[in-house]
């Protein structure tokens, strides 16, 4: 069974504690096919940064340099940075699910629909 379909998990992660996690089904590193949704990397990092932004911004903001009402548009373009900088420290990875973790996952990429 050369081909067969395996279960992957994609982890997406900035830095060691902040990771989302996918499910994919396919023959091969499913981040590596053609078909892979383009879509989902974008989709997937906005998804980290919406659980994580904490970690860069601090509770409220607490971590940013300029405050938000003293100075908007200072803070509105430290944000920027920070987001820009959390968007090209994230990692996408993916393994072969030997733990059965797939069932607790959303399934991005299916090649058994083919």
């Amino acid at each position: 069974m050369v081909n067969e379909i395996k279960p992957w998990i994609i982890k997406v992660s900035y830095g060691y504690n902040c990771s989302n996690y996918y499910g994919a089904y396919s023959v091969n590193n499913p981040l590596d096919s053609e078909d892979f949704p383009d879509d989902f990397y974008a989709t997937a990092t906005k998804e980290l940064w919406n659980d994580y932004s904490y970690v860069v911004t601090g509770w409220d903001g607490s971590a940013m340099e300029n405050d938000k009402d003293e100075n908007p548009e200072a803070y509105e373009e430290e944000y920027a940075q920070l987001r820009e900088d959390f968007d090209c420290d994230v990692e996408f990875t993916a393994y072969i699910d030997e733990d059965n973790e797939i069932d607790d996952v959303e399934i991005v990429y299916d090649e058994r629909e083919k």
